[in-house]
C-alpha cells in the first residue's frame, strides 16, 4: 500500500522545489543579470554624454542599439552555463524574462516608428516610464516564484522610478533625469538583489 504524504511533508517538498528553482535560477542567471544591469548603466551614461556633445541631441538615443550585441553575448552565456535539467519554476522565470525582452524590442520598435513618422520626439517621454514598469513587473513575478523578497523590493524601486520620471516630465531636466533615474533603479533594483541572491548560495 502506498504511503500517503502528510500536509507537513507536502509543504516541505514544495519548499525544496522552490529552493531548488531559486538555486538553479541564480546559478544560471544571476551573473548575466548583473552583466546586463551594468551594460544598461554604461549605455545610459553614454547617452547622457551624447546629449551634450551631439549637434542633434535626439540622435543620442541611437546609442541604445549597443544593447543588441550585449544581449546576444548574454544569451550565449546563459545557454552555455545553464544546467541541462531545469525545474518547472526556473523555466517559468526564464520565459517571463524572454517575454520581457520581446516586449521591450516591440515597444521600442513601435514607438520609434511612430516618432519618425510623426516627427515628434516628445513621444520618447513615454519610453522610460514604460520600460521601468515592465522591469518592475518581471522583478515582482520573479520574487514570487523564487520566494526571494529582495527582488520584490527591487520591483518597488522600478515603480518609484517610473513615477519619478513623470514628476520630471514637465521640467527642462527630463532628458537627463530619466537616465539618472534608470541608473539608480538598475543599481538598487536590479544589480543589488542579484548580488544578494549570489551570496545566499555561498
Amino acid at each position: 500500500m502506498d504511503k500517503r504524504i502528510t500536509h507537513e511533508e507536502s509543504l516541505q517538498i514544495i519548499n525544496e522545489m522552490i529552493s531548488e528553482a531559486r538555486n538553479s535560477f541564480s546559478a544560471d542567471n544571476a551573473k548575466s543579470i548583473i552583466f546586463m544591469g551594468y551594460t544598461v548603466i554604461i549605455v545610459a551614461i553614454l547617452n547622457i554624454a551624447l546629449l551634450y556633445t551631439l549637434s542633434n541631441p535626439a540622435n543620442s538615443y541611437f546609442v541604445w542599439f549597443l544593447m543588441a550585441p550585449a544581449s546576444l553575448l548574454n544569451h550565449l552565456y546563459i545557454r552555455k552555463s545553464s544546467s541541462e535539467v531545469a525545474t518547472h519554476i526556473s523555466k517559468v522565470i526564464s520565459a517571463i524574462w524572454a517575454a520581457y525582452s520581446i516586449s521591450i524590442i516591440i515597444l521600442l520598435s513601435t514607438l520609434f516608428a511612430i516618432i519618425i513618422i510623426l516627427k515628434d520626439w516628445k513621444l520618447t517621454a513615454y519610453i522610460m516610464p514604460t520600460i521601468l514598469c515592465l522591469t518592475a513587473l518581471g522583478q515582482y513575478i520573479t520574487s514570487i516564484a523564487c520566494k526571494f523578497k529582495p527582488y520584490k523590493t527591487g520591483a518597488v524601486f522600478f515603480w518609484l522610478g517610473a513615477l519619478s520620471c513623470v514628476a520630471f516630465l514637465f521640467t527642462p531636466y527630463y532628458a537627463v533625469m530619466q537616465f539618472i533615474i534608470l541608473i539608480i533603479c538598475m543599481l538598487l533594483g536590479f544589480i543589488a538583489p542579484s548580488m544578494q541572491l549570489k551570496k545566499t548560495l555561498k
